[in-house]
């Protein structure tokens, strides 16, 4: 066994080159897998631990339950931790700010990540524990024992299902403060108090008006949104009764696939073949440079196992030193790479973190280490076996039927003379070898096209889908000014005063402006859809029924953008009859199912006479008040993907702003849109920051700004993409320079006697350069055409989803990726010609002497 042993390890010796390469192969695959995910898995693992400090450790919160529901959920048998409180509806103060009030539960408290700044939980009704970021908001020091006053404002249904609202003015004494981490603020947060209540005594709220939530952590950590689904529809609970914690569940996702994934799979694949080839390439290349030893053991004795043995040998050396140093690599990669790379799908600065490696990722390491050298060695070691001593004897490179001149042949010399055609023909000697390195180099082409054309094509926003998300909610307005969450959207708002100021600043071109409500539809449950029923949790039982409902009220601009929504009817801000027309966008958007527009109300249709409750103030208090509206127009599925506030969630009617207006007696607007001259942008954007300084409700989006974060992660992507192009390139370079290097030292011979006839060095040179630059051409043509065809079935698989769900035609348009077909292609040339520059020097140097000398 030592002396089988000695002889691989002597023949790898021999040829330093080709064992380097092979090596270097395996240590790039391993490095860029292992790297990224040591990177995937560090990042999740700290951004999950981020997560967990701020926004706690529960799944989802269920709400407006009864006490009975309440009970019967802490023995459901898919969940671990459970803590319930009791809801009394949202405390709101004099300049607006809206809190969540419930009653105290230390558990619930516990679970939602927040922690006692300073004083106690409550002990009596009058006495409350408030956020320290609530106090900031209403302008109110950290200071307890306080008296603070607010508006209870608790909407609820009577014992009929009829929706109503109570509100009415309490003071709290402030006896305990809670906070929680910075990062929790900087993000969608809603803020919430807590006070002692007392069931069956309390002046808060009527006893009949409180109902129930809890927070409850689940036994799986996997398909969790499903699972909290299904304990919704157990409990027979709309959609709007349930809330995830989103951050949490998709940071346990993330890291759930960094674990078991880690880099993506077409990535892994292409840098897995890519390593695959070239060890199979150098392998054959040792194996003919071996063949004549081989046959001389064979010639003594040696048995075709012990031959595939020494083979063995060499695939299992170059497997354990390329895997420990791709393992090592890979973790100087990753060091580096944390502070390069963001490979998380949440938006959150995740500071640089410690290096973070799993078992997980050390066996897939070793797994892409087998696989790698394993399956490329297999024939080799194979083929191994089968040479006979006269074989090797008679063994040279292949001619095969290239030797009979064909019209390329005729082509190849008409374009590039006759050191074009004769590397046209030393290409097609071995066409198997050839095949292979062009491959090998193709791959990297397939993720610059694919990958880095689809992000460019979004980062000039030629694709309808660019619309969506943050910037969407823009509306084609350079400025978007709005309501925080944190305050009541039916009592604070935008008055024509501040309208007035607006219109008064330079370079401010139009001004849009907009009102809405929550309120509810009548309707009957025989005209309503089941899976509508289902997903809102109506029982078949109630005949009648108030549907929640977003009331639009349309400015002169946005009621006239309708008209190309419409899918039947007609729009008129004119009553027709005693009734105002509306438009009704009558479908929801089922996220929790199969994602798409479905129908609520069966049959409806223009002319239809409706009634809507919504919110009316009298002299500062809301209560709910029916008006009938005639149903002028229906809205295509189209509008709720491009235009509706809450993307198609619920039934949405759109009324006339004035008429709005006159229904509710609400003379704010909750939404203001500023078209302005873009070059004036910036003073603009001070100018409002000054005008609204004193109310804190305001909100100020820029259109300028979200594009600049919508553009930050593909940038980041393409980084991360180029850096992986480069090293696959880098593998395939290696590649074809042992390839070239090879031809070029098996056709030493032929050199010497094309000097010797006459032909120069320098026609020796262009033949070798126009031979590899042959190699990036040929690779280029594959990487194009498999790249392009991934970029178009991604395409079409997105147009199709998008079809699917929301009706809408061809939402990315499909154009060449030519910028970077070209960008690869010159890449790709200058890669082949380098190689080709470094393969002449040794054919150069040698004299026809020495060159008639060398026997293969």
């Amino acid at each position: 066994m030592k002396i089988y042993i000695k002889l691989a390890l002597a023949y790898l010796k021999k040829q330093k080159g080709r064992t380097f390469s092979m090596i270097l192969g395996v240590v790039l695959a391993i490095m860029l897998v292992f790297g990224f995910d040591v990177i995937n898995e560090s990042q999740s693992k700290k951004q999950l631990e981020m997560i967990y400090k701020s926004y706690g450790g529960y799944h989802g919160v269920y709400q407006n339950l009864s006490k009975d529901k309440l009970e019967e959920m802490k023995n459901d048998k898919d969940i671990e931790e459970i803590a319930g409180v009791a809801s009394l509806g949202d405390i709101i103060a004099e300049d607006g700010t809206s809190i969540k009030l419930n009653s105290f539960n230390e558990k619930y408290i516990d679970m939602s990540g927040y922690s006692m700044k300073e004083g106690h939980l409550p002990k009596k009704e009058e006495e409350i524990v408030l956020e320290s970021q609530a106090l900031k908001q209403m302008g109110l020091d950290e200071r307890l024992n306080q008296t603070i006053e607010f508006k209870i404002k608790k909407k609820y249904k009577d014992e009929n299902g009829i929706n109503k609202i109570f509100m009415e003015k309490k003071k709290f004494e402030l006896v305990g403060i809670i906070t929680k981490p910075n990062l929790y603020y900087e993000n969608f947060y809603i803020m919430q108090g807590f006070t002692f209540l007392k069931e069956g005594d309390t002046t808060i709220l009527p006893e009949e008006l409180i109902s129930y939530e809890n927070i409850v952590k689940l036994k799986s950590k996997s398909n969790m949104t499903t699972k909290l689904n299904d304990i919704r529809i157990r409990y027979k609970l709309g959609k709007l009764d349930f809330e995830e914690n989103k951050l949490l569940t998709h940071a346990l996702d993330e890291y759930s696939m960094a674990q078991e994934s880690g880099t993506q799979k077409d990535m892994k694949r292409l840098i897995v073949v890519t390593s695959m080839i070239l060890i199979y390439n150098m392998f054959n290349i040792s194996l003919a440079d071996m063949i004549k030893q081989i046959g001389l053991l064979r010639a003594i004795g040696v048995s075709k196992r012990k031959v595939r043995l020494i083979v063995g040998i060499q695939s299992l050396f170059i497997w354990i030193i390329g895997t420990i140093l791709g393992i090592l690599f890979g973790l100087m990669f990753s060091y580096f790479g944390m502070k390069t790379f963001s490979n998380s799908l949440i938006d959150m600065d995740i500071p640089s973190t410690d290096v973070y490696v799993s078992m997980q990722s050390i066996k897939n390491a070793i797994e892409i280490g087998i696989i790698s050298v394993g399956v490329s060695s297999l024939v080799p070691i194979w083929l191994s076996g089968r040479v006979s001593p006269l074989e090797a004897l008679r063994k040279t490179d292949r001619t095969g039927r290239y030797g009979k001149r064909r019209w390329h042949h005729k082509l190849m010399r008409r374009l590039f003379g006759i050191t074009g055609e004769m590397a046209w023909r030393n290409i097609g000697r071995n066409k198997i070898r050839a095949l292979i390195s062009i491959i090998a180099i193709s791959m990297g082409g397939i993720i610059f096209i694919y990958r880095i054309g689809h992000i460019n094509s979004l980062l000039c926003g030629d694709a309808k889908i660019m619309g969506t998300g943050l910037l969407s909610e823009m509306k084609g307005n350079s400025f978007k000014l709005y309501n925080d969450i944190n305050f009541d959207n039916d009592l604070v708002g935008y008055t024509e005063e501040d309208i007035e100021k607006l219109s008064g600043i330079d370079g401010v071109k139009e001004i849009k402006t907009k009102i809405n409500f929550e309120g509810f539809l009548k309707s009957e449950t025989k005209d309503l859809e089941e899976e509508y029923m289902e997903y809102n949790g109506i029982s078949n039982k109630n005949n009648n029924v108030e549907l929640n409902i977003f009331i639009n009220g349309c400015d002169n601009n946005s009621w006239n953008n309708l008209k190309k929504y419409i899918e039947k009817g007609g729009l008129t801000k004119e009553k027709e009859g005693e009734y105002p027309n509306v438009a009704v966008f009558n479908y929801y958007y089922d996220v929790l199912k199969d994602h798409k527009n479905k129908s609520a109300i069966k049959n409806m249709k223009v002319g239809d006479i409706i009634t809507m409750k919504i919110p009316k103030i009298e002299k500062g208090i809301l209560s709910y008040e029916e008006q009938k509206v005639r149903v002028g127009a229906l809205l295509k599925e189209e509008w709720g993907f491009e235009e509706a506030n809450t993307k198609g969630g619920c039934i949405e009617i759109l009324i006339p702003e004035k008429s709005l207006m006159d229904m509710s007696n609400k003379n704010i607007y909750n939404e203001i849109g500023l078209k302005i001259n873009e070059e004036k942008e910036e003073q603009i954007y001070k100018k409002l920051k000054g005008i609204f300084k004193d109310k804190s409700f305001v909100e100020i989006k820029s259109r300028a700004e979200i594009k600049e974060i919508n553009n930050e992660g593909p940038r980041e992507k393409i980084k991360e993409y180029y850096i992986i192009v480069l090293l696959i390139l880098i593998i395939a370079a290696v590649n074809i320079y042992g390839t070239i290097k090879t031809s070029l030292l098996i056709r030493t011979n032929e050199f010497a006697i094309m000097r010797a006839i006459g032909m120069t060095t320098r026609q020796i040179r262009n033949m070798i350069i126009k031979e590899t630059i042959i190699y990036g051409f040929l690779s280029s043509i594959l990487a194009v055409m498999a790249g392009v065809y991934k970029y178009y079935s991604e395409i079409k698989f997105i147009n199709n989803q998008y079809k699917g769900a929301f009706n809408i035609d061809n939402i990315v348009e499909f154009s060449l990726p030519i910028v970077e077909i070209l960008q690869y292609t010159v890449i790709a040339m200058l890669i082949c010609i380098v190689v080709g520059y470094m393969s002449k020097r040794s054919i150069e140097k040698m004299s026809i002497v020495e060159g008639m000398k060398v026997v293969e």
